[in-house]
């Protein structure tokens, strides 16, 4: 078909000119430009601190610090920061809206954890950085169990010093060293129970610490515990009698203590007491009472000192018992008896027992010698046959289980030789007894003697008128 030049270009009524399309073409195209150009980058965050992989301790804060990037003309908003133990739920522990991003995070329990932060620009954008893992472990710890702060101690007088320390998990302790006033206290001690001994040398308040090392190398020391340091105090104790001690009832006891008074000070008196009931006062050493129990029982005995300090200090307590004591008498002979040489005298005795005991045995003497053997059951009775004339000590002696020995009173026995021999004297031959005889006529005069059962006569001697005048010898 043949067109004229006048229809050439030339639009049809009703349909857009192709001008027309590209015009609106390149301008969809160009707002698409501008619109690209105006849209602006996301932000961007990272952890910086702890990095991945650290051990952090439970209880201890740990520092998270984050770095947020934002585009030109954007700024950071907030920053959130979340932790997530292994296995549970995030929990927020913090929301920074100002530089520096960072927050402590104080871990209560062992275990891995991850922390993250989220950075929201002023855009309303938001992006979370990547996961830290971190393990959170107790760690090495020390604390000083003895003394408690705020106690006191005296100088000169020992203080036990008491350490509680346990490791990090796959460490062991390796010692635990104390420190008064940052100056070791002896040696470091490297087994459990980790204690020592302390003497302070001088008045004041002394900081104590305790300081463990692990076998990682690691060494922690203690909260510091305050203890204020005094004068020593006056010391006393009993040194007799014993503790346990069995006394006798009414005999007197000698109740004696050590005492010495406390720095810079001299005793000015010690007490005894029995019980609640001050029993003797004494102001100059030997610090000694005599004390008479009257009543059978168990008695506590203490003594105080006061120096001129005006500090007191009390003993610790002796348990003593009093007790009925063991007595014996002899009951035969009686005192200021006789007796004759080589007749047996029956000796008795009677024995009693004190408290808590029985009689052993009771054994008799005679000057002091014993006769015979000890009797060991009542009637407690044996003989003594005297072999000589004089005068004689007879005692009884009784012990009992205890071990308490007791003497009798003495009595006194006197011997003598009442089995003398006969004698009668005759004149030869055959003159009567007072016969006058003539003068110078002579007569015999002729003894008959007969000795004593066992016994020989060893000489006769004849007297006139009082004058010996013979001597006749077997």
């Amino acid at each position: 078909m043949t067109t004229t030049s006048s229809e050439v270009g030339r639009p049809q009524c009703g349909a857009p000119s192709a001008a027309s399309a590209l015009l609106r073409r390149w301008f969809t195209a160009a707002l698409a430009f501008f619109a690209v150009g105006l849209a602006h980058a996301a932000p961007t965050i990272s952890i910086t601190a702890p990095s991945v992989g650290s051990v952090v301790n439970v209880g201890t804060g740990v520092t998270i610090t984050a770095v947020p990037v934002t585009d030109t003309g954007v700024t950071v908003a907030q920053v959130q920061f979340t932790v997530t133990p292994s296995g549970g739920t995030a929990t927020t522990i913090g929301t920074v809206t100002s530089s520096p991003y960072s927050v402590t995070w104080t871990p209560t329990t062992a275990g891995n954890f991850t922390l993250t932060a989220r950075v929201i620009d002023s855009n309303g954008a938001s992006v979370t950085s990547s996961g830290i893992t971190v393990t959170a472990v107790t760690p090495t710890a020390v604390s000083l169990t003895a003394p408690s702060s705020g106690s006191s101690a005296s100088v000169g007088s020992a203080v036990t010093l008491t350490a509680s320390a346990t490791p990090v998990s796959g460490a062991t302790i390796s010692q635990v060293a104390f420190y008064a006033n940052g100056t070791q206290v002896g040696s470091a001690v490297t087994t459990s129970p980790y204690t020592t001994t302390w003497t302070p040398s001088a008045v004041g308040t002394v900081a104590l610490t305790a300081r463990a090392t692990d076998s990682a190398g690691t060494t922690v020391t203690s909260s510091t515990v305050n203890v204020t340091v005094g004068a020593a105090a006056p010391t006393i104790s009993i040194s007799a009698p014993a503790l346990g001690a069995v006394l006798p009832l009414n005999a007197a006891t000698t109740v004696t203590a050590t005492a010495t008074a406390g720095t810079g000070a001299t005793v000015a008196q010690v007490q005894f007491l029995q019980g609640s009931t001050v029993i003797g006062t004494v102001t100059s050493s030997p610090y000694s009472i005599s004390w008479t129990p009257t009543t059978a029982g168990n008695y506590s005995l203490t003594a105080k000192v006061l120096d001129t300090n005006n500090v007191s200090v009390t003993s610790s307590a002796v348990t003593v018992t009093v007790a009925t004591a063991t007595t014996v008498s002899l009951t035969a002979p009686a005192n200021n008896s006789t007796a004759n040489v080589s007749s047996a005298m029956t000796l008795t005795a009677a024995a009693t027992a004190g408290t808590g005991a029985t009689i052993s045995q009771v054994a008799f003497y005679v000057n002091g010698d014993i006769v015979g053997s000890a009797i060991t059951t009542s009637p407690y009775t044996t003989t003594w046959t005297p072999s000589a004339v004089g005068s004689y000590s007879v005692t009884a002696r009784a012990t009992d289980s205890l071990g308490t020995v007791v003497t009798s009173s003495t009595n006194t026995v006197t011997v003598t030789d009442a089995a003398a021999p006969t004698i009668s004297l005759s004149l030869s031959p055959g003159t009567a007894p007072a016969t006058t005889l003539p003068s110078g006529a002579t007569r015999y005069a002729l003894a008959t003697v007969t000795p004593s059962s066992g016994r020989a006569i060893v000489k006769v001697e004849f007297y006139i008128d009082g004058t010996k005048v013979e001597e006749k010898t077997a």
